[in-house]
């Protein structure tokens, strides 16, 4: 009776090559993976740094996952709020001198200097228009509509300004505490770049952008960050030896508004 041959088995060295070859034609026809850069999140141990410009003035930020610390440079003025009440001192470091304000008020009052540029930009209705990336950041982009009667018009006729707004992994409340200061629209996040245009077009009948803005109507109007970096979390600063006080003029007007209000109430 004849021996019936068996199959020849695939030796090791054979199924390995195959699988090489297997492993390798996959990774021919895979997509190429991207890097994500659409979220951005903030570790307890580390900061985000912004240096920012705003009406001729120049602030430096750093902002925590639980925390912010402003420094009003020009004022000579330290914002700094933290979690979980978010109260926001205000410190004079020249006078040495602070003041504590809840939230909720300083939102509603902002800085007592606000009445010198009394302006619709807050109250002004944006379009979330999509979302970008600005200095390695994934922001969301708002464009401002020019108004008829109140009302936004379609974007297709055209906008007068745009604002950038870090919306992911910062805390929003760091936003809600810049945000009188700056008097940018109130949107969601934090501003980074707030660019006006257009003060005097209309799409209807006169509808000023600024009320009264203290310069020319044609001067532009912006909020820039010009730089942005993560760095090791630093400590809060010290009031140690300051003197509390009940008055925000007290560590807030400085001898440049004493003259502005003077020229206003003329």
């Amino acid at each position: 009776m004849p021996c019936k041959r068996k199959p020849k088995s695939i030796s090791f060295v054979s199924s390995f090559a195959l699988i090489v070859v297997a492993l390798l034609f996959s990774v021919a026809n895979a997509t190429p993976a991207t890097p994500d850069e659409s979220s951005f999140s903030l570790k307890g141990d580390r900061e985000l740094n912004l240096k920012q410009t705003w009406d001729k003035r120049k602030e430096d930020v750093r902002i925590g996952s639980d925390y912010l610390c402003a420094s009003l440079t020009d004022y000579h003025i330290l914002l700094v709020a933290h979690a979980p009440q978010w109260t926001l001192r205000i410190i004079s470091v020249p006078r040495k001198m602070y003041i504590d304000v809840a939230l909720k008020d300083w939102m509603r009052r902002g800085p007592p200097t606000g009445f010198l540029h009394v302006t619709s930009l807050p109250d002004w209705p944006c379009v979330h228009t999509g979302e970008v990336q600005f200095l390695n950041l994934p922001v969301s982009k708002f464009s401002m509509p020019y108004l008829m009667k109140g009302k936004a018009v379609p974007l297709k006729r055209g906008s007068c300004g745009e604002l950038l707004s870090l919306v992911q992994g910062v805390p929003p409340e760091a936003g809600q505490i810049m945000d009188p200061y700056y008097r940018t629209p109130k949107v969601a996040g934090f501003p980074l770049r707030l660019h006006v245009w257009d003060f005097e077009k209309y799409a209807d009948k006169p509808n000023p952008v600024f009320i009264f803005s203290g310069g020319k109507s044609d001067d532009s109007f912006d909020l820039q960050t010009t730089k942005a970096w993560i760095s090791k979390r630093q400590p809060l600063p010290s009031v140690a030896g300051f003197k509390t006080t009940t008055k925000i003029s007290d560590v807030w007007v400085n001898q440049t508004d004493v003259k502005d209000f003077e020229i206003f109430m003329r």
